[in-house]
């Protein structure tokens, strides 16, 4: 192998090491420090008759989250400017599942 081709072979290794650093070192950095991690995911609800934004909101809201703010959450994502809905539309709420590893 020539000098030039031993040349542009530790530079290409030398550039994947480079960009490979940083992307382990936040990989490393951002784990949960507990064993139970959770998850957001977005749900597709069809809303029933009788449904209300509070009582949705109440059944789904993450822990910790208050129910005025799962609600603006909601209406933020569905574009909505008031609280009414109607049965048969379809709302998407953010779920928290939990993750176990």
């Amino acid at each position: 192998m020539n000098a030039r081709r031993i040349k542009q072979r530790f530079l290409v290794i030398l550039a994947v090491v480079a960009l490979a650093a940083p992307v382990s070192a936040f990989a490393l950095t951002s784990r949960p420090d507990d064993e139970h991690s959770a998850v957001i995911c977005y749900a597709n609800l069809k809303v029933a008759e009788g449904d209300t934004l509070w009582g949705i909101a109440s059944e789904y809201r993450p822990a910790g989250v208050t129910v005025q703010d799962y609600i603006k959450q909601i209406k933020k994502l569905n574009g909505l400017s008031s609280d009414v809905i109607y049965a048969g539309s379809f709302l998407i709420i953010p779920v928290e599942y939990s993750a176990e590893e």
